[in-house]
């Protein structure tokens, strides 16, 4: 009877070991569809931070593009009031020399 009662105990430790290992094993299968999942997410939004650099380098370029462009245009207009003064001072220089002729004759004339 001893001998059954032992063999009955072992079946049970083995039962008892077989049903831990068993959850165990659910476990860590759970861990891994938990990471797989995660490994998922992280290429997704992997693929959505290269997207959203490839759309920063564009917006940079097109913004390097305008400000070359909008210095290009500065320089130009700097070029162009540069001679709008040059011409105001002559502008200047005639009026000047006209009032002062419009003196000379007034002073002729007296």
């Amino acid at each position: 009877m001893k001998m059954v009662n032992s063999l009955n105990e072992t079946i049970e430790n083995k039962d008892k070991v077989l049903l831990q290992l068993q959850e165990e094993l659910q476990q860590q299968q759970q861990l891994i569809n938990n990471l797989e999942k995660i490994e998922v997410s992280q290429e997704q939004h992997i693929e959505d931070l290269e997207r959203q650099n490839s759309r920063i380098r564009a917006r940079s370029s097109m913004i390097s593009q305008e400000i070359t462009r909008n210095l290009q245009r500065t320089f130009g207009a700097e070029g162009h009031i540069k001679d709008l003064n040059s011409q105001i001072r002559s502008l200047k220089y005639q009026i000047n020399s006209h009032n002062c002729n419009d003196v000379l004759n007034k002073n002729k004339n007296i």
